[in-house]
């Protein structure tokens, strides 16, 4: 194997599809990679249409793309839907075949689309998780007793305290976080340079005074100065985003909350609604997560409360600002 092949190209889509098939969801890969879509996602692609493949043959629809129809596409939904898949589930499978599809059609291998027409599945609209700024200092205050066990503990809980305070404050992916080096800290500026942002594109963000105090802690006293990963394992090697979930997740089994629950992203949440919640305008939040489309901000705003509208009101009210009497 080429050792420049793209693990997209080898996982998800069976050898053993039709020529038809793997020559197509192949091209279509092919094109996502010059797209300039990232890695993960080629592979989410691949492994999206890899499972339509397995899932056509158990149920016996056509072989050629050419040949699938709309009833076919309701088939493979109704399929998931019987298999246990959330309607989350559903409707990212039935966004990647649709991504499939409109390629073929536009390289001419399709005449028509079998999934126009269909629609997504209705999802439940959930309160999103959002970590509040209590919550955050608890995990902190554990950062700090686990500190007192001894030196390891101490460097660990050095390296925890600063993950936390970045994640809060930096609004980053899980893997934008895992993937910075100490070169893309700039202790001086007080900004990180995301360089493996979502898509592959690049941003800059504010570090802040006390998660640069906190870097500079775990950087002087424990990692040292090295180049190389700015968040290592005890393996001196990078840490991975299971292994900072897992990571989350102890820290919160230590705390008294009631739900126990903490993952990366909710980091990621409470940073936007914070950030609107203290005055800053969704167009510059855009800016900082590194959201492609407003839509995917504006999702952030479902946590925020009436409390906090009318609060943004008084301070921003017109009439008030007319200078009357």
């Amino acid at each position: 194997m080429p050792e420049n092949t793209p693990r997209a190209h080898i996982i998800g889509v069976s050898r053993d599809a039709p020529l038809e098939h793997h020559h197509y969801v192949q091209g279509y890969l092919y094109a996502c990679e010059a797209e300039g879509k990232s890695a993960a996602t080629v592979v989410s692609y691949a492994e999206n249409l890899g499972r339509f493949q397995a899932v056509a043959r158990e149920l016996g629809l056509p072989d050629r793309p050419e040949d699938i129809t709309r009833q076919h596409v309701r088939m493979f939904l109704a399929h998931l839907h019987r298999r246990g898949n959330s309607p989350a589930t559903v409707n990212d499978r039935l966004a990647v075949l649709r991504l499939w599809f409109r390629w073929l059609k536009g390289e001419g291998i399709v005449q028509a689309d079998p999934t126009e027409g269909v629609g997504k599945v209705r999802q439940e609209k959930k309160v999103l998780k959002v970590l509040t700024p209590a919550q955050v200092r608890d995990l902190l205050a554990v950062c700090q007793r686990e500190g007192r066990k001894d030196k390891k503990a101490a460097a660990l809980a050095a390296r925890n305290r600063g993950i936390v305070l970045v994640l809060y404050n930096c609004g980053l992916r899980a893997s934008e976080l895992v993937g910075l080096d100490l070169a893309d800290v700039d202790f001086q500026r007080m900004t990180i340079h995301v360089r493996h942002g979502k898509g592959a594109k690049e941003r800059m963000v504010w570090l802040g005074r006390l998660p640069r105090q906190a870097l500079w802690r775990y950087v002087t006293l424990c990692r040292g100065e090295e180049p190389g990963p700015l968040f290592v394992s005890e393996r001196r090697g990078r840490m991975l985003r299971t292994s900072l979930t897992q990571l989350l997740t102890k820290l919160a089994r230590k705390t008294a909350w009631p739900d126990k629950t903490c993952h990366p992203h909710m980091f990621r949440r409470a940073f936007a609604v914070e950030f609107i919640r203290n005055g800053g305008d969704p167009f510059r939040l855009q800016m900082l997560l590194g959201h492609e489309k407003l839509d995917m901000t504006r999702h952030y705003s479902q946590a925020l409360s009436m409390e906090d509208a009318l609060r943004a009101h008084e301070r921003a009210g017109p009439a008030d600002r007319l200078g009357l009497r």
